[in-house]
């Protein structure tokens, strides 16, 4: 009977390590997924003022998505300097989704949105009247902020041709 009295209080200690093991890891990424909205861009655009950035949009749902998260997070290492926005274009339902898939990636120091409103459309066009939904689609954005726009996979040459010309740019 003693025992018992002794057990009893380590019961939920005890429980709480047993169900510890069987959860997911933690990821930062999980903790910072933002909602973007139809003035997030406008936001953006004031917060990395006079500074190039990176945005990308994305989904669960595009295959080809997948090599361009693998080539971001490398990015965004080899060049700290410049801000990688990544934007999950799901419906909110798929967020789960959304934060198992950016967990498989090294996105350290990239900042990750997801789509605020089911009505996606109305934050595509508030992005870029001309974008249709297609994806992967990213968005170059120099020091001054004019957009260099690519619809499809990027590849990691034209990625850094864009990182050059930014150098090249301010050498002049």
């Amino acid at each position: 009977m003693n025992a018992r009295l002794t057990v009893r209080p380590l019961m939920p200690a005890l429980l709480a390590v047993v169900l510890g093991l069987f959860a997911p890891p933690a990821s930062g990424t999980e903790a910072a997924l933002h909602d973007f909205d139809r003035d997030s861009l406008n936001t953006l655009r004031e917060s990395h003022q006079g500074r190039p950035f990176v945005l990308a949009l994305w989904s669960v749902h595009c295959e080809p998505c997948r090599s361009e998260l693998a080539l971001l997070g490398p990015f965004k290492a080899d060049h700290p300097e410049i801000a990688v926005e990544l934007v999950a274009a799901d419906y909110r339902d798929d967020r789960p989704a959304v934060q198992a898939m950016l967990a498989e990636f090294d996105l350290d120091g990239v900042r990750t949105w997801a789509f605020a409103d089911d009505f996606v459309e109305r934050i595509r066009f508030a992005i870029d009247p001309e974008w249709r939904g297609e994806l992967p689609r990213i968005y170059l954005f120099d020091g001054s902020h004019r957009a260099t726009a690519i619809s499809g996979r990027i590849e990691a040459e034209t990625l850094a041709d864009w990182r050059r010309s930014l150098t090249d740019v301010r050498s002049d």
